[in-house]
């Protein structure tokens, strides 16, 4: 994630699976720095699903 602005942006990953929309555990309330980045491994995001979409 990246936050080029001049303030610090708060993120909510949603991942999209089979039953619908689902924020999963530390997916939530990311806070990005401004100026910064962060980097977030999704391949734990949606454990369980064939073709999630964050």
């Amino acid at each position: 994630l990246s936050n080029p602005g001049e303030v610090a942006a708060t993120v909510t990953l949603t991942v999209y699976g089979a039953g619908g929309a689902e924020v999963p555990p530390g997916g939530g309330d990311i806070v990005v720095r401004p100026g910064a980045q962060r980097i977030i491994p999704l391949a734990g995001l949606a454990l369980g699903e064939e073709s999630p979409v964050v």
